[in-house]
């Protein structure tokens, strides 16, 4: 590969060539001397940057027409030339940050931006809790897991070890009884209510990490409860998005508690009102829910139907298709719900 480039880019003209790698590649840069260790015999000024161009350890080069010395350096290190005693060298660093970085010199480190991570800010990050990590703040990004080929937009809220949003509702106008392939592929505004799609989940969740499920419900605008799965993770679509985890446990808080309604569901496939993969022979579970979940069999061991009709503060209508958590929690009314990851 590199013999390849080589040869396309020696045909080139003297003009482009050193265009291509100085302005391009490279920019200019001074170093002191003793910063290089590798030097070689070059041909010519053009032939020592296609080196180090071909090289990708090779971060700075410089070119002596006399004696002909090519200087290629893997390292560079930033020094006061003139108080330990030695000359300046004049070259041409490697533009090493790539989507917006810039370059720490004084650390050999990139500093990225706009949701990007990496060596050189080379990739998107994997999921929300990395850009907590680097000090992103709130908002919505592009994010990329290591299974996913294209990137996909998710709501970030960076607290708490940063939180990947799967779902959010906090109005009844977005409808819930979707399809298969919209439960597959997500709906609604990443900005406001939606959900994120399972094929997403599927990719966020299989990525050899602990993975935290975090499940919110309030029933009014100021009061809120929580339970937290623990080793969370969903199968791929050949198995219908069949849920798995390990462990659970409620918030810890005082008056915190959500309670335990997901269990009843461990190891069940997702369900929706046009792909029934409950199990019940006698019932859809996710047309009687008017809703996607995983609806364990029968229907009637359901205790959870987070994605069904919002309804209003106070009791829960006793109609199936409006949305309830019924342990610990009760009758209530579900008004808010809120689902997220933490990595």
């Amino acid at each position: 590969m590199r013999k390849t480039l080589l040869a396309v880019l020696t045909v080139l003209s003297s003009t482009v060539a050193t265009q291509f790698v100085s302005e391009t590649v490279f920019r200019q840069y001074s170093l002191c001397s003793t910063d290089c260790r590798f030097v070689t015999r070059g041909r010519s000024k053009i032939h020592c940057s296609l080196q180090c161009y071909a090289d990708s350890a090779c971060v700075f080069w410089a070119w002596d027409s006399n004696p002909g010395l090519c200087r290629l350096c893997a390292n560079v290190a930033e020094e006061n030339c003139a108080e330990i005693g030695h000359a300046v060298l004049p070259g041409y660093l490697r533009t090493v940050c790539q989507n917006g970085g810039t370059l720490d010199i004084s650390r050999w480190r990139c500093s990225c931006f706009a949701g990007f991570a990496g060596d050189v800010c080379q990739r998107r990050i994997y999921d929300c809790s990395e850009g907590f990590h680097l000090n992103y703040p709130t908002r919505v990004y592009e994010i990329q897991p290591p299974l996913a080929t294209s990137p996909f937009s998710v709501y970030c809220r960076m607290t708490f070890g940063g939180r990947t949003y799967i779902a959010t509702r906090t109005h009844p106008d977005l409808q819930f009884n979707r399809t298969w392939e919209e439960y597959k592929n997500g709906f609604g505004n990443v900005s406001g209510d939606y959900w994120i799609g399972l094929e997403q989940i599927y990719l966020l969740t299989n990525n050899g990490l602990d993975n935290e499920l975090k499940i919110e419900i309030r029933n009014s605008t100021d009061f809120h409860f929580q339970q937290y799965y623990y080793y969370f993770r969903i199968s791929d679509e050949s198995s219908y998005y069949q849920l798995h985890f390990a462990s659970t446990k409620p918030n810890a808080q005082p008056g915190k508690a959500l309670g335990d309604s997901l269990s009843p569901a461990l190891g069940c496939r997702f369900s929706t009102y046009d792909a029934d993969h409950d199990g019940d022979d006698t019932e859809n579970c996710a047309l009687r829910h008017q809703s996607g979940w995983w609806f364990p069999s029968p229907c009637n061991l359901t205790k959870g139907n987070p994605l069904g009709r919002l309804g209003q503060p106070g009791m829960w209508s006793g109609n199936p298709e409006d949305a309830f958590w019924f342990t610990d929690f009760g009758n209530r009314a579900l008004l808010h719900v809120h689902m997220w990851l933490v990595m």
